[in-house]
């Protein structure tokens, strides 16, 4: 197996690797998938916190916690993922 290693942005280097020495090869996740993902469980988190909020409230505004927080839930989720890859 040939494998290229960018040494700076302008050079490469060609490292050889013996199949014998591989033990796992991976692929990249697409940014786009752990995004949506990310967003996802940021959102149930979000909504499950609002709904504490909620019930705890006045009874004003019903369901305004459950979309306050399931909206901070998205976008943190997200910031999390994306920064984390």
């Amino acid at each position: 197996m040939t494998l290229l290693v960018r040494i700076s942005q302008s050079s490469r280097q060609q490292i050889e690797i013996r199949r014998e020495d591989v033990t796992q090869v991976r692929r990249p996740k697409s940014r786009l998938l752990s995004a949506v993902l990310g967003a996802g469980i940021g959102l149930g988190v979000g909504i499950a916190i609002g709904a504490g909020v909620d019930a705890r409230s006045s009874g004003e505004d019903p369901g305004l916690g459950k979309l306050v927080f399931g909206m901070l839930g998205i976008t943190s989720g997200m910031a999390v993922v994306v920064r984390c890859q």
